[in-house]
């Protein structure tokens, strides 16, 4: 991999607004390919689209996943998830695949390969022009804590969620709580009956704290530039 390009920022420094009061990070760490990739942060949170959803997803999620984002690929969004197995990892390298710009928010230091799994993908991501993003200081280990507390950069930096499966008690849906607190708009994948792996997806919708979310074109209720992504029956 050719040498990747660090930065570190403090709210005063960072180049959009950040969370306001005790949700501020006291830094923010920042890795790319050049500092041509820094201009990726000034496209949030517009553009961004986070894509959430479990370590162990479902076929069908899977399966869903892989036939909508073709269809984001002409647009100017960029993807933005936390680098987890899984959903997370599927959304970072689906992006690169179709020329999306995407980005990695990190629940450890940015020189921790956490999960080993991903080891790869973390320089796909800086060789394609993405970003790798962390609050946390080089050396911080992959801790429980560290992950929920990554989960309200991913809402922050993002215009929209789309919490592609989720159960009842999960990361997942901390991260869609977050982008309600910041007033993001929030879509979730619809549930089949007795579906246990998306039921808290579902809840999410039940009780209107997300939009049912079809296909790409129900983005267009964020970015109505992309109601031509819907596709004829």
């Amino acid at each position: 991999m050719n040498p990747t390009f660090t930065q570190t920022f403090t709210p005063t420094t960072f180049p959009i607004p950040l969370p306001p009061d005790n949700e501020c990070p006291k830094e923010i760490h920042v890795r790319g390919k050049n500092r041509a990739a820094l201009d990726l942060l000034y496209r949030l949170p517009d553009h961004g689209l986070a894509i959430v959803g479990p370590r162990s997803p479902s076929l069908r999620a899977e399966r869903f996943l892989y036939e909508e984002f073709p269809k984001l690929s002409q647009t100017p969004l960029v993807v933005v998830s936390g680098f987890a197995r899984g959903i997370d990892a599927i959304a970072h390298r689906m992006a690169i695949a179709h020329g999306i710009p995407t980005v990695a928010v990190l629940g450890t230091g940015l020189d921790i390969l956490y999960p080993h799994q991903n080891a790869e993908l973390k320089n796909e991501i800086l060789e394609s022009g993405g970003l790798l993003i962390s609050e946390l200081p080089n050396g911080y280990p992959p801790l429980k804590h560290s992950f929920t507390q990554r989960n309200r950069l991913i809402a922050y930096f993002s215009k929209a969620l789309w919490v592609v499966e989720a159960a009842r008690r999960s990361g997942t849906l901390n991260t869609a709580r977050w982008g309600r607190d910041y007033h993001r708009d929030v879509y979730a994948t619809p549930s089949f009956p007795g579906e246990i792996k998306n039921i808290g997806a579902q809840d999410l919708i039940d009780d209107k704290h997300a939009v049912p979310f079809w296909g790409a074109h129900s983005l267009s209720q964020t970015w109505l530039d992309l109601i031509t992504l819907k596709t004829p029956f």
